[in-house]
């Protein structure tokens, strides 16, 4: 049996009951959760080379806050972040907070890593994956989701390490203005005066189309 088929067939057993106790919708590969706007992915990833008995997998965590699912599809689709996701169809990359799920006691290079090479060792891969949602991976998807919640992240830190985009130069104060769109007020209008001073600059005129979309969104919200 292939490696996928043989993983495919045991998380049956374990990871979907799992995910629908909690909540998700979806087939093998990908389920999701929609929670006061925000959706939660997750997604088992196959590795390269998996076209045979041998094959590596990976779990993906993600949340998707409506507010940047919204600037991803309306403000910089042609940016590095833009998405072509359908609505209600979030995948795993279009999240801010990505992560990998990490198997239960490993702390090493490879331990988002889950090897397959027999029908037993894919029921102990799943059952080592269910573990890990219910320990830990649930739980760091679940308080993000909530109004305010991935706001909160941002301010304190908690998602740098988890989202792709923070890295880069002036997108904090991009995505501080798309989460604030949600939230409006003085701090929104500080934000976008410094997103307009840097029209040009990072990522051409990415900011000042940030500042302008968000002013009307938060705009909108408000009426």
């Amino acid at each position: 049996m292939l490696a996928k088929d043989a993983l495919k067939s045991a998380v049956k057993g374990n990871v979907v009951p799992t995910l629908r106790a909690a909540g998700f919708k979806g087939t093998y590969p990908t389920w999701r959760l929609e929670r006061d706007g925000d959706t939660a992915v997750v997604n088992i990833q196959s590795g390269q080379y998996n076209e045979g008995t041998h094959g590596t997998f990976y779990v993906n965590l993600s949340v998707v806050p409506p507010s940047w699912w919204a600037w991803t599809h309306e403000c910089a689709p042609d940016s590095p972040w833009g998405s072509s996701s359908q609505p209600g169809r979030a995948h795993d990359w279009d999240g801010l907070y990505r992560g990998r799920l990490m198997r239960p006691g490993q702390h090493n290079d490879d331990s988002s890593e889950w090897t397959v090479n027999s029908p037993e060792q894919a029921r102990a891969a799943s059952a080592e994956m269910a573990a890990a949602l219910n320990d830990v991976g649930m739980a760091e998807m679940l308080e993000l989701m909530g109004p305010g919640r991935m706001l909160s992240a941002l301010r304190s830190g908690a998602i740098d390490a988890t989202s792709p985009v923070l890295d880069r130069p002036g997108m904090r104060d991009i995505v501080l203005a798309v989460l604030l769109t949600d939230v409006g007020g003085p701090e929104l209008d500080e934000v976008c005066q410094r997103l307009d001073q840097r029209a040009g600059r990072d990522y051409s005129e990415l900011p000042l189309a940030t500042a302008s979309w968000a002013r009307r969104r938060a705009a909108s919200i408000k009426t």
